[in-house]
């Protein structure tokens, strides 16, 4: 079948890329199959070589020992007369049907399941690759790309692993039915596969421009389609609020709508083809049935021939039909598998094993030197020349209005992002490579906006932590250093409840105040609380804030705040403006804006 050239990649070669991509083990499991495929073939084809014998003795019996391979066969049995041929042959004939397709769907299963295997081998690489992805790659790109990729293009290899399994096996069984017609009239299977074979060569040069332009549809709108989705339902409230449903629906509509048409069309390419080649070979086999009627000895004669190449076009034409349509599949997933294989491509960050991994000995001080950020070299300069020195367990505030890059220098403490310009020294060490693991070890974040898992409370509190694993006691104890825990015991179910997704069934202070919780059962000697208050009542906000205090001198605080009662006890307060920090007086906090 022809390979479609576009966008800088064939089929094929995005299949060599694919391939690429898998584990040793699938690989070996494609080479079994490799095996297995001609063998497939070969009970095809020894089904359909006993058809000519059945119909022989049973329409002209006298002429059944002209075939060397029935003289061979009867005479294992002593069979020496005609009428005692029957019987046999049909039972063989039975078991040979029966076998052939008895090891067709063990051949169908096998390949199904080699295909979805890789599906989720492939599937499970990308998310992996994603996660260790650094954070600037991570707010580069939309997640709805990223989930689209995973969950649609990436998860379609699989589909698009078994058509060319399908191909290749209907290749090699109509290759071995074809031979077989060859050896029996090679007149008669010329003329038909020449006829049947051009059918499809001439739709598929004809649609092949067509299978791209829907690919091209394929991965957009699924990108779209995810996106409106994640759109619609992240911001709910305010589309209630703001009665914006029709437009996010008509966004919605408009992107499914095409992924549909585009999807549709390619399944109407795929399965036409099948009616046209269906009416060609019947018109064949009526014109081989008329031309053998004029010859003197009529169709009766040649009735046992003809019975044969009936049966091997009833098995033929669906093995062309496949290759047709599972070329026509791939082709119409050619930009989903570009896409794909860019994810497959990510290169995978060196992974440490945290648990193995002991957290960095935080003994003295904090210092960041000349510290400069730019999210890209064309970008604007969002820090320049910052530089400070933050003793262990001080207390320090950072002031600022939007935007001015609060959250930024936060990302760079945390060793989310890495400065352009300048370092940042933990007890004289530079963190880098290794020692960013070290670092996150004993640094614990809350945010401004808490993103919590559709699980129970504990969970929640201990992010991350497999359920059987998860310390009841300092779940309970952060709970309580939060002021979250009387709240969680007049719940019904107590530590027990699911919070609902993203929290729905909790108030945004309760949110806020689980995300407290869930820094303080990490134990981290560094705790950054990015806005993590501005939720709360003032009453809320100060028993936190006293709960807080009282953790002790070991551990360091930085609170990036725009409520001024939140940075009353800080040692220190900075204010970020332009880029720069500075440091402001705690005496001058209420002429701060």
């Amino acid at each position: 079948m022809m390979i479609i050239m576009g966008q800088g990649d064939s089929i094929l070669g995005l299949l060599v890329k694919l391939w690429r991509h898998l584990g040793h083990r699938r690989k070996n499991q494609f080479y079994i199959l490799a095996i297995l495929l001609p063998l497939g073939g070969v009970a095809e084809v020894m089904s359909l070589g006993a058809v000519l014998p059945l119909l022989t003795v049973l329409i002209e019996p006298e002429t059944i020992f002209k075939y060397d391979y029935i003289k061979n066969f009867v005479s294992i049995f002593n069979i020496e007369k005609t009428e005692q041929m029957a019987l046999p042959i049909v039972i063989v004939f039975s078991f040979l049907v029966i076998g052939s397709a008895l090891f067709r769907i063990a051949l169908l299963w096998a390949m199904t399941r080699v295909a979805f295997g890789c599906g989720a081998d492939l599937c499970v690489k990308v998310y992996r690759t994603t996660l260790y992805q650094p954070y600037s790659k991570h707010i580069s790109q939309h997640s709805s790309n990223v989930i689209a990729g995973i969950a649609g293009k990436v998860s379609g290899s699989a589909a698009v692993l078994q058509h060319v399994l399908l191909l290749i096996n209907a290749a090699i069984m109509g290759g071995m039915i074809l031979i077989a017609m060859f050896i029996a009239s090679p007149l008669i299977a010329l003329i038909s596969s020449v006829g049947i074979g051009s059918i499809y060569l001439a739709i598929s040069w004809q649609s092949r421009k067509r299978l791209l332009i829907n690919s091209n549809a394929i991965a957009v709108e699924s990108v779209r389609q995810i996106k409106y989705l994640q759109e619609g339902l992240g911001a709910i409230r305010d589309v209630l609020i703001d009665g914006t449903q029709n437009i996010f629906l008509s966004m919605y509509q408009k992107a499914e709508f095409s992924l549909r048409k585009a999807q549709c069309n390619n399944n109407v390419i795929a399965a036409s083809p099948k009616f046209m080649v269906e009416a060609f070979g019947i018109i064949l086999i009526a014109i081989i049935a008329f031309a053998f009627s004029m010859r003197s000895g009529g169709v009766l004669e040649v009735l046992p021939v003809l019975g044969l190449f009936v049966l091997a076009a009833q098995r033929l034409l669906p093995a062309l039909q496949q290759i047709y349509a599972s070329w026509a599949f791939v082709a119409g997933m050619q930009t989903s598998l570009i896409d794909a294989i860019s994810l497959l491509d990510q290169k995978l960050p060196m992974i440490h094993d945290r648990s193995m991994i002991a957290g960095l000995a935080f003994k003295s001080e904090i210092e960041a030197i000349n510290l400069g950020f730019k999210y890209s070299p064309e970008g604007p300069v969002v820090l320049a020349n910052v530089s400070f020195v933050i003793e262990r367990g001080a207390r320090i505030g950072i002031l600022g209005v939007t935007g001015s890059g609060k959250s930024t220098l936060f990302d760079i403490l945390m060793g989310l992002l890495v400065p352009t310009t300048g370092q940042l020294v933990i007890d004289s060490e530079s963190i880098v490579n290794e020692k960013i693991d070290q670092w996150q070890k004993i640094i614990a974040h809350v945010p401004q906006n808490i993103y919590l898992t559709d699980a129970t409370v504990a969970e929640n509190i201990a992010f991350g932590v497999p359920l059987e694993q998860i310390d009841m006691e300092r779940v309970r104890l952060a709970a309580e250093r939060a002021n979250i825990s009387l709240f969680i015991d007049g719940l019904e179910l107590g530590y027990a409840t699911v919070t609902g997704e993203r929290g729905a069934r909790l108030s945004g202070g309760q949110r806020q105040r689980l995300g407290i919780a869930r820094a303080l059962y990490k134990n981290a000697k560094v705790l950054l609380l990015d806005e993590a208050t501005s939720a709360l009542d003032d009453a809320t906000e100060k028993s936190v804030m006293d709960a807080i205090e009282g953790l002790g001198s070991d551990i360091t605080i930085l609170i990036i705040a725009h409520r001024l009662s939140t940075l009353e006890r800080c040692d220190f307060i900075y204010k970020v403006e332009g880029g720069t920090l500075s440091m402001i007086s705690a005496s001058s906090l209420k002429a701060v804006p």
